[in-house]
């Protein structure tokens, strides 16, 4: 019990840390919680923590099998990942709205989660991170309960930071005006696009260094 209640404590911290740590679903959660309201920004969050949990659980259990598919293919699916990225990034920064607005449609709740959950299955390194942390936890793939309740201490740490900056900037949200608004948009966008083409840099350079794209 006590093994259990440590994992748990230890997944909220490491999952607290990991939603803190600036990056592109960072940024986008702070752009579209702005520009389309708190619930857009807290399904963005969810996308992308539920994208971890998903490869937490595959190292948890030991699907080398799959593992070793998506490390194979790690530089493509990064070159995939950075150009996505880079879209989405050049779409918000071209994007011309002068408010937020409030979004009520279900296709928007669906692609706000979507976009996240498919940017961060994009970085199937995470893989090998939940195995190091396992590792340096001492939980081996026979203590699979234990691994669970990490990953679900992990969900929950970053879940109560997404609504934490969720609910921040939902409240300020009402007081921006629309330069403000507007150049929040902007920095947004070029920050993504910096993202974008770092991961594209990155995952070319793995592909000329191996001359394959595996």
């Amino acid at each position: 019990m006590a093994q259990l209640l440590a994992a748990l404590l230890e997944g909220l911290v490491f999952g607290m840390i990991i939603a803190l740590i600036p990056g592109p679903i960072f940024f986008l959660i702070i752009q579209r919680t702005l520009r389309e309201g708190r619930l857009i920004g807290f399904l963005c969050g969810l996308g992308a923590v539920q994208a971890d949990a998903v490869y937490a659980i595959m190292s948890a259990i030991g699907l080398t099998a799959v593992s070793h598919y998506l490390l194979t293919y790690q530089s493509l699916i990064t070159l995939m990942g950075g150009f996505f990225i880079l879209f989405l990034g050049t779409k918000t920064f071209s994007r011309h709205i002068a408010m937020p607005v409030t979004q009520s449609n279900k296709n928007g709740f669906i692609n706000a989660w979507l976009s996240t959950f498919a940017l961060t299955m994009t970085n199937p390194v995470t893989i090998l991170s939940y195995t190091a942390i396992f590792a340096g936890l001492g939980i081996g793939e026979d203590d699979f309960l234990t691994a669970v309740i990490f990953v679900v201490g992990v969900i929950l740490g970053a879940l109560c930071i997404v609504v934490l900056l969720v609910s921040f900037l939902h409240y300020f949200r009402s007081k921006l005006s629309p330069q403000a608004f507007t150049m929040i948009n902007k920095i947004a966008g070029i920050t993504l696009i910096g993202f974008g083409v770092a991961a594209i840099v990155r995952a070319l350079l793995i592909i000329l260094r191996n001359h394959t794209w595996m």
